[in-house]
């Protein structure tokens, strides 16, 4: 019996282990994004839509989020992008912090842009590491250091 509920901890350590990891690949891809695109080229991006995004979660309560796109040049092309960040735009359960960002990103307001120069598709308006992905970079380490005390690999 006891060996039946070591198998089982030991596999159920390595689907935490390997839910740790798929937790932690956006976070782990926008903080790459967010070190990296400091570095980026810099042209100067018009912001052409700047609203409050609302959409229903699960229960169908309501949470808001920043619905922006910009457009900027490079080199005799236009490019249209999305977002301020390298990722998804957080939600958040009341419109107010969407409200001040519109404050900060008005429609047809001149803003910096940072974007890769040999794909200047990829873009971001802020290069730092958003606060949502640090919270779910820390849950998938929580999440993967349970996998590996229930694998046996910490001691």
């Amino acid at each position: 019996m006891n060996v039946l509920l070591d198998f089982s901890a030991e596999w159920m350590g390595w689907g935490l282990l390997c839910l740790g990891c798929l937790i932690a690949s956006n976070p782990l891809r926008a903080l790459f994004i967010s070190m990296i695109s400091g570095k980026w080229e810099t042209a100067s991006a018009t912001i052409l839509k700047s609203e409050i995004a609302e959409v229903p979660d699960e229960d169908g309560a309501p949470m808001y989020a920043l619905d922006i796109s910009y457009e900027f040049h490079w080199e005799g092309e236009t490019y249209f992008s999305t977002g301020r960040f390298a990722d998804l735009e957080p939600f958040f359960p009341s419109s107010k912090p969407v409200q001040m960002l519109i404050e900060a990103y008005r429609s047809g307001d001149e803003v910096p842009v940072r974007f890769h120069p040999d794909q200047p598709q990829e873009s971001v308006l802020e290069t730092k590491f958003p606060a949502h992905q640090r919270l779910t970079l820390a849950l998938a380490a929580g999440v993967i250091l349970a996998g590996i005390w229930l694998t046996g690999f910490g001691g």
